[in-house]
């Protein structure tokens, strides 16, 4: 009796299991994946704009596998949407064919998302040949889904998306990024800014345009936005360049880098870390000012004003 009341609530379980994966399966038919709209989704906080952005991380969170591209030749690679390939202490760097090879053996392939570097060079100009050539690596990796995607100073660019309709994917071009070449328009637009102590430089990889310094600032004063109580890693841009040229000649030294002990005005858009990098600043190197009294004071004007409005 006690045998045959088990194979009925056995049979109950597994009944209950095929209509819970029948359901499930109904409701993807019914809900099919959402694609993002290609364009710029703006990272200022408290914005309409800003609240858009929540789009994009909403797909980058159900990612089976992430590469954020350092540069053309160099990624790092995550898994299952959050969980970082590490190398000792360190992120594991990948070539594109050694990530292929990796991704391979992966058995979850619904969806698989590409950051770009700012300067990453397909999107300085119109060089579309290399994003289709892009494209087909992403193809090649096996996923039913491909994300592409930019980071910009000013928010996150929607390549290329699979799931749009065919007839709305086009060529993409993001154009010059909207200047913003004011204190006050830094000031506005930075969720942070700070008086920062630099300490030293770290890198991950070869130092290029594409894949710059960060710089690790051991104390500071904060001046707009919340307290922080953890390191203060910071990416340390450098200027644009006029041609692709002029960029395949740059080199990096240390004598690029600030003195140790030195204090710097910080401008963050977004106090919030890229992950395994640091703090962007606002307008890539523009983001940045030495703290003199001058500058200092400019700031603190800045402050009186806002809250007056306030």
């Amino acid at each position: 009796m006690r045998r045959s009341s088990n194979c009925q609530r056995s049979a109950l379980a597994s009944s209950l299991c095929a209509l819970v994966t029948l359901s499930w399966q109904a409701l993807q038919l019914m809900n099919p994946c959402q694609a993002l709209e290609q364009g710029r989704y703006f990272e200022q906080p408290f914005t309409p704009e800003g609240f858009e952005l929540r789009k994009v991380y909403n797909e980058t969170r159900k990612a089976d596998a992430s590469l954020d591209f350092i540069d053309a030749d160099t990624l790092i690679v995550q898994l299952n949407g959050w969980r970082t390939i590490f190398a000792g202490d360190k992120p594991k760097l990948f070539s594109p064919l050694s990530a292929l090879e990796l991704l391979k053996g992966q058995t979850r392939k619904n969806l698989i998302v590409a950051w770009l570097p700012k300067f990453f060079p397909a999107r300085i100009s119109n060089q579309k040949q290399q994003m289709e050539n892009f494209k087909a690596y992403m193809s090649s990796l096996g996923y039913k889904r491909v994300l592409i995607l930019g980071r910009t100073s000013l928010g996150t660019d929607v390549i290329f998306d699979t799931s749009e309709p065919e007839e709305r994917q086009k060529n993409f071009d993001s154009g010059p990024e909207i200047a913003r070449t004011t204190l006050e328009d830094a000031f506005n637009a930075s969720e942070w800014i700070g008086d920062c102590e630099y300490a030293k430089y770290e890198s991950i990889g070869k130092i290029s345009p594409c894949n710059p310094p960060v710089a690790i600032f051991s104390d500071w004063r904060v001046l707009k936005g919340p307290p922080f109580g953890h390191a203060l890693p910071v990416i340390w841009e450098f200027d644009q360049f006029a041609s692709q040229k002029d960029r395949e000649a740059w080199k990096f030294s240390p004598d690029m880098m600030p003195k140790k002990g030195t204090h710097w005005i910080i401008f963050m858009p977004l106090a919030v870390p890229i992950q395994d990098r640091g703090f962007e600043t606002y307008g890539g190197s523009f983001g940045r000012m030495e703290a003199t009294a001058e500058n200092l004071e400019a700031i603190a004007r800045l402050i009186e004003q806002n809250h007056k409005k306030q």
